[in-house]
Parts: structure tokens; C-alpha cells; sequence
């Protein structure tokens, strides 16, 4: 998201599937932010980030899986692009790193985990014809048979969930 510090407002990339926001920033900002009020004592940061949380918990999930964006607006799903790469990575790794940082007891961070990652397995995992194991991304309901560099990071993340389950 783009924010004018002067005037305060704020828009989304012209190229986020026609202003949407994007899933991996959810992730990030719900860290950062959560931190924020660890470390001030102020619970309002903590409080703006868990209102997104709670928005992206009860809208559907296309074929069980987060899609890259999110329209600000309509609270619609944008683009039918889910990647554990670009634009998605973050939210995954820090759903898990949110657990872990609040001493495992933001549990809603941890279910959220739990079931994307579950459904990842589940949709997304694919063993290519030479035996090699790699994370697909899927496009209106569809895999596509890549995987993103950025998605490369799943492998230390799905190792630290078991090491820390």
C-alpha cells in the first residue's frame, strides 16, 4: 500500500488486481504491529491488525486456499492466485512466526497456520516426473506447475512448525 505521510491517504498498487490489497502484507503488518503493542504498551496496534485477522477468518476461501489479494473495499477475493511465493509468502511464514513470538498463545495464528498449511499440502504439493518435490500455485481453481523462488523459504517453515509442535 502507498500512504501520503502529509495527508494520510492512502491507495493500493494500481497493479494489485485493480487496487486490491495484498495477502502477504496482512502477515507482515500483523507482526509488526502486534509487536508494537508488546513493546509500548499501547493495545490499539495490536487491536487495528486483529479486525483484518478476523475479516480474512470468515471469507471463503476459493478451493480452500487464500487467494494473493484482497480488495479493501468490497472484501472481496481478487485475482483467483494463490502462491506461497510472491504476494503470498509472508502471510504463511508469519502466521507460524506470530505463534512463536507471542509465546504460543496466539492461537488464532497458529489455527490459521494449521489449516493453510494443511491445504497446501493438500492442493498445492506436487512431485514433478523426475521425482522432484515442489510447491505449485494455482490460478482460477487450476494448478500451474511452477514454483515461485520466494516460495523456497516453505521448507524451513513447514521444518520449524514440526520442530515446534
Amino acid at each position: 500500500a502507498l500512504i501520503n505521510m502529509q495527508t494520510g491517504h492512502a491507495k493500493n498498487f494500481g497493479w494489485a488486481s485493480g487496487g486490491s490489497s495484498i495477502l502477504s502484507e496482512f502477515g507482515t503488518l500483523h507482526m509488526e504491529f502486534a509487536y508494537l503493542s508488546d513493546i509500548t504498551g499501547n493495545p490499539i496496534y495490536r487491536e487495528m491488525v486483529e479486525k483484518i485477522r478476523k475479516f480474512i477468518k470468515s471469507v471463503a476461501r476459493p478451493n480452500r486456499l487464500y487467494p494473493n489479494y484482497l480488495h479493501p473495499k468490497t472484501g472481496k477475493w481478487g485475482q483467483q492466485h494463490t502462491s506461497v511465493g510472491a504476494l503470498g509468502d509472508s502471510f504463511y511464514e508469519y502466521l507460524l512466526k506470530e505463534w512463536l513470538r507471542s509465546g504460543k498463545r496466539d492461537a488464532d495464528a497458529k489455527a490459521l497456520f494449521d489449516e493453510a498449511a494443511t491445504d497446501i499440502e493438500e492442493m498445492l504439493i506436487q512431485t514433478s516426473p523426475g521425482g522432484l518435490t515442489y510447491i505449485a500455485e494455482m490460478k482460477y481453481g487450476r494448478l500451474e506447475h511452477k514454483m515461485d523462488h520466494l516460495a523456497c523459504f516453505a521448507g524451513g517453515m513447514y521444518g520449524l512448525a514440526a520442530k515446534e509442535e
